[in-house]
Order: structure tokens, then sequence, then C-alpha cells
């Protein structure tokens, strides 16, 4: 293959300044939006805990997690359900929950659901794993 600019007919350093002005303003734009909406930082970097529920040969709803939850006293934020039957549910809470409340969770929700898989994730678990 014979790529001689002057057959081809592109020059793409004839143009190199338009291109630099469209690339500093996809830059200026992601910049300008990181300023004012700010990144959308998870419990990883935050406080909160996060659960994660699997719950098998059952489907159920957000609120119906939220009505378990909310029994023992911890009000849960966000509840995102997934999976084909809704068997998935990530239960989200603006504090940081301690180990006795997560078991008091636990047992709430299996008292209820055939509960499968609890997984846990707040800045404080890597302390919480040998205790456990």
């Amino acid at each position: 293959m014979n790529f001689d600019q002057d057959k081809l007919g592109l020059d793409f350093v004839q143009h190199r300044n338009k291109y630099f002005m469209v690339s500093g303003a996809i830059i200026g734009l992601g910049i300008l939006i990181l300023l004012f909406m700010g990144l959308n930082l998870g419990v990883d970097f935050e406080s909160g805990t996060s659960l994660e529920v699997l719950i098998e040969n059952q489907s159920f709803t957000a609120g119906e997690v939220r009505e378990i939850v909310s029994g023992t006293g911890h009000i849960p934020g966000d509840i995102t359900t997934a999976g084909n039957q809704n068997e998935y549910a990530m239960i989200l809470f603006q504090d940081m929950l301690n180990p006795q409340q997560i078991k008091e969770i636990e047992l709430a929700l299996s008292r209820n659901m055939e509960l499968s898989i609890l997984r846990l994730m707040n800045p404080l678990f890597h302390q919480w794993l040998p205790e456990n």
C-alpha cells in the first residue's frame, strides 16, 4: 500500500489548529462539568454502608425490602433491584452500620425471604474482616 500524501490529498498538519481547538474545547467542557457537577463517589470513599443481597426462589420489590429493613429501625437510602426475577438487591445506607446492626438486618431479611448471599461494603469493612 502506498500512503503518498500527494495522491491521497489528506493534509492533517494544515488543519492542526482546528484540531487543537476542538480538543481544547472537549477538555474544557470536561473540566467545567467536573467542577459544577462534581464526582459521584460511592460508599468506598464516603461514609455509609452498602449491602448486596441475593434472594433465591423468590422475587421481591424495593418496597418490600425497604419495609423489612425499616422494621429493624435502620432507614435505608436507595434500594436497587436487579436480575431476571428481581432476585438481587443493593441497599444503601447513609450511616455506617456496625456488625451488630448488619446482623439484625440479615436476620430480618432471612426471616422473610430465602437469603442466599449478603455482601457488605463500607469504609471500615477491612477492619471488621478478622473479627467475623
